[in-house]
C-alpha cells in the first residue's frame, strides 16, 4: 500500500443541478439542498478520516505493508499527469477552462498549504530561518 495517494487526494460526491432548475427554486430550498450536501461530505470526510487510524492497523494481520512512493516517482506521475492534462485541453475548450480554473485555485491554495501544512524539511528550515540573527 503505497503513499501518498497522489491519483485521488479527495474523494467528494457531488449534486449537479443545471442551472435553469436551480433557478427555478425557492431561497429556502436552495438552502437546504446546499446545508444538506454540505452536512453529507463533512460527515463522510470526517467518517473516511476517522476510520484511516484502524484501517492501518488491520495491515498487520493481513500482511501489507505501507510504504511511500520516492519523490522521483511522484515528480514522474505529476509531469505525466500535467501531460495529459494540456492534451486534453487542446482538443476540448470547455476541459481547458475548467482545468485553467483549478490550476489558478491550485497556485492560490498551495501559498496557504505551504505555511499551514509544511512538509517536516520545511519546518526545519522555517525553524532555521526564525533563529537567524
Amino acid at each position: 500500500n503505497y503513499f501518498p495517494g497522489w491519483h485521488q487526494p479527495f474523494t467528494a460526491f457531488h449534486l449537479v443541478v443545471g442551472s435553469k432548475a436551480w433557478s427555478t427554486l425557492d431561497l429556502p430550498l436552495r438552502a437546504a439542498i446546499e446545508v444538506t450536501c454540505t452536512a453529507g461530505i463533512a460527515k463522510n470526510l470526517g467518517h473516511a478520516e476517522a476510520m484511516q487510524g484502524a484501517v492501518i492497523e488491520s495491515f498487520k494481520d493481513k500482511a501489507v505493508e505501507t510504504r511511500h512512493l520516492p519523490q522521483s516517482v511522484l515528480d514522474a506521475l505529476r509531469s505525466e499527469t500535467q501531460s495529459l492534462l494540456d492534451e486534453r485541453a487542446a482538443k476540448d475548450p470547455l476541459f481547458a477552462r475548467v482545468l485553467a480554473s483549478q490550476r489558478r485555485f491550485s497556485e492560490s491554495y498551495s501559498r496557504w498549504q505551504r505555511l499551514a501544512y509544511p512538509a517536516p524539511a520545511e519546518m526545519i528550515a522555517i525553524d532555521e530561518e526564525s533563529q537567524a540573527p
